[in-house]
């Protein structure tokens, strides 16, 4: 950062200490690692991190947008996948044009797996649950 002009300053905290000047506005960027909930639906963090009352939106981010607002709220009553894809679709659009998170990794489950193990599945949003399904053979 020095380099091109930036003066920084590093502080390494405990989860609490980042959680409290987040909510407190003491920082001017913050690295942080959050992870979508496992329920193959995207509205828990989208509704979460962007819509104006959402936990993190109004806190840790003071983010609003009256049209994100209003595509999150439609998105989560539509029945039609591809309608629905689609607002998600101009939602991220959108808060990737804001630059309310700027997002430098994605996180890939990786698994090693015995080849006695059956039933193994990673799921879409690659959380994977022990299920009735998995047995060794």
């Amino acid at each position: 950062m020095k380099k091109i002009g930036i003066t920084t300053t590093i502080k390494i905290a405990e989860t609490s200490s980042i959680s409290a000047d987040a909510v407190a506005g003491n920082y001017d960027l913050a690295l942080y690692s959050w992870g979508v909930a496992p329920v193959g639906d995207p509205d828990y963090f989208v509704s979460s991190h962007f819509l104006s009352n959402g936990t993190y939106a109004s806190t840790w981010l003071r983010y609003s947008n009256p049209q994100v607002d209003k595509w999150i709220l439609e998105a989560r009553a539509e029945t039609d996948k591809e309608k629905r894809a689609e607002l998600y679709e101009m939602i991220q659009e959108q808060v990737q044009n804001d630059a309310v998170l700027v997002c430098i990794a994605y996180k890939n489950e990786i698994d090693g797996l015995s080849p006695n193990l059956k039933g193994f599945e990673i799921y879409p949003n690659e959380y994977t649950f022990i299920t009735k399904e998995m047995e060794l053979a």
